[in-house]
């Protein structure tokens, strides 16, 4: 990530305003998703660097930016999400799905900070009957039974919310946008032939691994065991909205590449690819994370805003894990009346709405 955005795109950004004559007045940066980690990043190289200060970024979908959350933090704060698929499809109770999306989510983001961190934090050391209650309200504004939740020590993870939020009607919930619904193989989640052959694979792979220089052939088999264990839970067979999008997407800008633009290529055009492995050279420190970076440069430009836009059916950069970066991005909160939020009814990508509410969002 340094190196990307410290080096070249800063750098391409200067050249082509400049060149170009196209210097707005008041720069805006827009980005999505893992972009958001590189915007981070850009706009304090921008203006330490090539002096070009943006007066406002606007982050789509953001992903948690380096800013830690771990242990009871990370397991409670996907309960709003949870709340917000689950009133979609209509699994709350009638109280609860006869209030507005946006009137209900402030209670269960109450009940999580208030209420369901403070409990998880005290591991297996909770009161029963508290644990018991928790689970209750839970259930409640999860559209899960309170069994399925004891069962994972109240922190349920979201490849099995996917997996158990429709399993009664023979569906899962889409990943990046949980209003799409996909059909498994078997609704039980075990997959034993595939774990057996996932294995094979990984001691295959680790054979090879033991001839490349350099390599930790233990932390490649523990990896690749991790990999597998993970693979075989109780999850998805597929992403479901990315299967509906891929066949939009791709023959719609292959044919305006080839008929409107007038370029041929045998090349496939691609859809997304890795974004990992991040190359972390020079992110040494804490200072060196995408959220401290976009404060660092937030803190040297007082005219330089910062928006959050989130879905609510996004469960890959959910929303309220997006509060709780723009939250923690400066615990100072001096820089607080310079954030804001906005949250849309859509997934990971905010174009998949209705066109009313599209152009509500727009403008």
């Amino acid at each position: 990530m340094w190196c990307f955005v410290s080096a070249p795109v800063p750098s391409c950004v200067h050249r082509t305003t400049h060149h170009t004559g196209r210097l707005p007045l008041t720069p805006l940066a827009v980005f999505c998703s893992s972009g958001t980690t590189r915007v981070s990043g850009l706009a304090l190289e921008l203006q330490t660097s090539h002096y070009m200060y943006l007066n406002g970024v606007v982050l789509v979908s953001p992903t948690e930016l380096g800013i830690k959350r771990e242990g009871p933090v990370y397991d409670a704060s996907y309960l709003p999400y949870y709340a917000a698929t689950a009133w979609y499809h209509g699994q709350l109770s009638p109280a609860l799905q006869a209030k507005d999306l946006e009137e209900l989510l402030p209670e269960v983001e109450e009940f999580t900070i208030q209420d369901l961190i403070p409990v998880l934090a005290q591991g297996g050391f909770i009161d029963p009957a508290l644990r018991a209650a928790t689970a209750d309200k839970m259930a409640a504004y999860s559209g899960m039974s309170a069994e399925v939740i004891l069962q994972h020590n109240l922190a349920v993870p979201p490849n099995f919310f996917w997996k158990e939020l429709l399993r009664g009607d023979g569906f899962t919930v889409g990943r990046l946008d949980s209003r799409y619904k996909g059909i498994d193989t078997q609704d039980a989640g075990a997959k034993v032939a595939f774990i057996l052959f996932v294995l094979e694979i990984s001691l295959r792979k680790t054979i090879v691994y033991q001839d490349r220089p350099g390599t930790d052939v233990r932390k490649a088999e523990t990896t690749l065991f991790c990999c597998a264990h993970k693979r075989t839970g109780v999850s998805p067979d597929y992403n479901a909205e990315m299967a509906a999008w891929n066949h939009e997407f791709a023959p719609a800008m292959n044919q305006y590449v080839r008929s409107t633009l007038g370029f041929k290529t045998d090349l496939q055009y691609n859809l997304f690819g890795p974004v990992h492995p991040w190359d972390s050279v020079g992110d040494t420190y804490r200072e060196d994370t995408g959220g401290a970076k976009l404060r660092r440069a937030m803190a040297q430009n007082p005219y330089m805003h910062v928006l959050t836009q989130s879905g609510y059916y996004d469960g890959a950069c959910d929303y309220f894990n997006a509060k709780y970066s723009m939250w923690n991005m400066d615990p100072s909160g001096k820089l607080k009346d310079r954030m804001d939020w906005k949250g849309y009814r859509s997934g990971h990508m905010m174009y998949a709405l209705s066109p009313p509410r599209l152009g509500r969002l727009m403008s």
